[in-house]
């Protein structure tokens, strides 16, 4: 195995886009994911949640190097409860990416590239979670010139919700579950989160 290498010192870029039918960079069109797991094709691809409860048993180990669940819902949602090992990637795009963009390429027996499979998702995966696959889409094609470090990335269909409300799926979390709106959580006015996330910079000084 290597280390995977980019260099963001020669990329600076403030505003990164959200608009989902912007998935172009530098003339660079997304790469293809969704060739891994099974998935519902969309932009960016759909797992199920018993998609995730068998990744997360081991039943794609053969077909991977590793995975990297993100969850992106606030703090306090993440601290009631999340999917075992989730990482929490609430707005710090900047720290996600500087955390995975350095991690070990891995290789099967007959010297071809295992992916790192990255799953998105928030309570629903309506907004928060798709948007934030989106960001990272676009900064792993900036950082990268359109080869991409993680073309297999997903988003978990239903969110954090619909996966707890399975009972045998309870025992792959840590914790309980705390809905955004809940009456004794500091909840923020909406789940479009439009001026918190459209607007992140993610510049190179932060990405070293």
């Amino acid at each position: 195995s290597t280390t995977a290498s980019f260099a963001p010192e020669q990329f600076s870029f403030g505003k990164v886009t959200s608009n989902p039918e912007s998935w172009v960079s530098n003339n660079h069109e997304f790469a293809p994911s969704g060739q891994v797991l099974p998935c519902e094709r969309n932009l960016p691809p759909l797992i199920t949640i018993h998609t995730m409860a068998s990744l997360l048993r081991g039943d794609f180990n053969h077909k991977i190097a590793r995975y990297t669940i993100l969850d992106c819902r606030y703090g306090y949602e993440y601290e009631g409860g999340h999917i075992r090992d989730a990482i929490h990637a609430d707005s710090n795009i900047k720290d996600v990416c500087h955390q995975l963009m350095h991690d070990e390429i891995k290789y099967d027996k007959d010297g071809r590239k295992l992916p790192h499979v990255l799953i998105f998702h928030c309570e629903f995966s309506k907004n928060r979670g798709p948007r934030m696959a989106r960001m990272f889409r676009e900064v792993d094609s900036r950082c990268t010139e359109g080869n991409y470090l993680f073309p297999e990335l997903y988003v978990m269909k239903g969110g954090y919700r619909e996966f707890y409300s399975v009972e045998q799926y309870r025992t792959l979390c840590d914790g309980g579950y705390t809905p955004m709106s809940s009456e004794d959580s500091p909840r923020c006015n909406n789940d479009n989160d439009e001026d918190r996330i459209s607007n992140y910079s993610v510049c190179s000084s932060h990405m070293h």
